[in-house]
């Protein structure tokens, strides 16, 4: 029996005495070393084994990207901000395809000038509205925190998109310095 070689053609009724005659099995075995997947597709009048093209599966793809702040940054705005002031935590991400969504989280840390309040921050994705993800209560004025949060977002198409980190306060002044650690992880997922 020659090798076999994909697209396999033959007539049915050369497949039909193939198989009676037990050939059927050489050919199987020859189509197993040689090819991952393939189908037997038959017609009126003939018969063809064909390669499967199989489409390869997304698994995802993830960046992390961080900021530990140069020196003492400060917000006491009560609207979203570029946070940190002054070296926001900004970067591009690439989305590799359509259908896929993106699971941003984000740690973000700092303290208030006084306790008994909050701060929410969010993301921003290429300048848009901005996306809350978490409010962080500080009961303890100077007090340092990091806090986790992540929001699920969908509907972007591929290619580069710009996701900033962004802050504002309920009350009193938020702040972060060489102390505190922000991070943006970002995966997209199918």
């Amino acid at each position: 029996m020659p090798a076999f070689q994909a697209p396999y053609k033959a007539s049915v009724a050369d497949f039909r005495k193939a198989s009676e005659e037990g050939e059927w099995s050489a050919i199987a075995g020859m189509i197993s070393r040689n090819f991952d997947e393939v189908e037997l597709k038959m017609s009126d009048t003939e018969a063809r084994i064909v390669e499967v093209e199989t489409a390869a599966t997304f698994l995802g793809n993830k960046e992390v990207y961080s900021l530990i702040p140069t020196a003492l940054r400060s917000t006491a705005s009560l609207t979203y901000v570029a946070w940190p002031v002054g070296e926001a935590l900004s970067a591009t991400f690439t989305k590799q395809q359509d259908a896929t969504r993106l699971i941003i989280t984000v740690t973000a840390g700092g303290y208030l000038t006084g306790g008994g309040a909050g701060f929410d921050y969010g993301v921003s994705i290429d300048g848009g509205a901005v996306t809350h993800v978490r409010r962080a209560a500080i009961s303890t004025a100077a007090e340092h925190g990091d806090f986790t949060g992540y929001v699920e977002v969908s509907g972007l198409a591929a290619g580069p998109h710009t996701i900033a980190l962004q802050a504002k306060v309920l009350a009193w002044t938020l702040n972060a310095d060489t102390n505190d650690h922000l991070f943006i992880v970002v995966e997209e997922v199918p």
